[in-house]
């Protein structure tokens, strides 16, 4: 499925973009959407130029200003360790008067699963062993089959009389 959205010819007014994350020093990258040239494939395997480059200020906020009414996309070039980048998208800034678009796209923190350590020490000693003793196992598996056993032969001597 292919999108049209192409720059609105003849308006005048200009408007602008700002993305809020919260990633301070993020940066993102603006391209002119084309369907012929330019899409967001395009843009995110780097087939086509960007028009316009920012980097997040301290409170994580990335603005795009004096933008001509067209349909932009959107992509994020760079983002701190343990968080995710937000998926490429095409942005509107429609023509006729000043439009200020205001984003807050998702980006997730990364997540490392805990570190669990492994049976043996770096020094070679064997960690104790804190799960349930083999023999309490055992007792409980001989304590089942004497109960069987018993109401067995119950049940038999229960017959008989």
């Amino acid at each position: 499925m292919d999108i049209f959205l192409l720059p609105v010819y003849g308006a005048q007014e200009e408007g602008s973009l700002t993305i809020h994350l919260d990633d301070p020093g993020a940066q993102a990258a603006l391209y002119i959407y084309d369907s012929q040239s330019c899409t967001v494939e395009d843009a995110n395997q780097n087939a086509c130029q960007p028009v316009f480059e920012r980097t997040a200020d301290a409170s994580g906020k990335i603005i795009f200003d004096h933008l001509a009414p067209a349909s932009y996309i959107v992509k994020q070039t760079a983002h701190s360790s343990g968080q995710n980048a937000f998926e490429s998208h095409v942005v509107i800034i429609p023509g006729q008067e000043p439009y200020d678009v205001a984003e807050y796209p998702k980006t997730e923190k990364i997540i490392q699963p805990p570190d669990i350590p492994s049976a043996v020490t770096p020094e070679g000693d064997q960690l104790p062993y804190t799960g349930t003793s083999q023999w309490i196992a055992q007792i409980l598996a001989a304590f089942g089959i004497g109960c069987i056993l018993s109401g067995t032969w119950i049940r038999k001597h229960d017959e008989k009389h």
